[in-house]
């Protein structure tokens, strides 16, 4: 081999070299650059954690409250629950408006008086229809001088609370005629209950002293 070949060999190799190196210093400097991106990636999510920490440790604690909120809300929900149902009771006792209009309540009324005198064996009771006679007793476009009569005797076995009421409601009468202020109302029909009840009152209070 002469002179000038291994010159030439010489100066390939070493450019080969000086290439390698330029590569190598290449990829070096991009994954210090990857290196720098991913370490300050990493602490940026670092310093969101120990943010949120400090964010939760500044919270103040009301477990305490909540719970205390949450019965109070459940002791205000159970009231209007029980208010509710009460109300539904009470409107399952009257009929309904439509029911009021289409039905035939003074025939109703008589049916049930014919049976509850003549046959009381298979006679049920009606708190619908007792309501109803009731609050219309006095009011003779409804119910006429025949079936006032017949729901006399029935008025008289009324107990309890019912008959209170009724009470209330022939005493009110009287004193609102007293004043002109009744309006579509038998008053004699209220002087006669009034003079009923309170007779067999009388009677049940002497046979008690007795």
């Amino acid at each position: 081999m002469t002179k000038d070949s291994k010159e030439r060999r010489k100066a390939k190799k070493a450019r080969a070299k000086a290439k390698a190196a330029a590569a190598g210093g290449t990829k070096t400097a991009t994954g210090g650059e990857h290196t720098e991106a991913t370490a300050a990636l990493v602490g940026k999510m670092g310093g969101n954690k120990v943010a949120r920490r400090q964010n939760n440790n500044k919270r103040p604690l009301v477990v305490g409250d909540n719970r205390k909120g949450e019965k109070e809300k459940g002791g205000k929900a159970g009231t209007l629950v029980e208010k509710k149902k009460k109300e539904e009771e009470e409107e399952q006792q009257q009929p309904p408006a439509v029911e009021r209009e289409r039905r035939d309540f003074a025939g109703d009324l008589n049916a049930y008086l014919a049976s509850w005198s003549h046959d009381k064996q298979n006679w049920k009771f009606s708190k619908v229809l007792q309501t109803w006679a009731l609050e219309n007793l006095l009011d003779k476009r409804r119910i006429d001088k025949e079936l006032f009569r017949k729901f006399l005797p029935y008025a008289e076995s009324i107990q309890g609370a019912a008959r209170e009421r009724l009470l209330a409601k022939v005493n009110k009468a009287i004193l609102d005629d007293e004043a002109d202020k009744v309006v579509d109302m038998d008053l004699k029909r209220a002087q006669i209950i009034k003079q009923r009840l309170s007779s067999e009152e009388d009677e049940e209070d002497d046979s008690g002293n007795d």
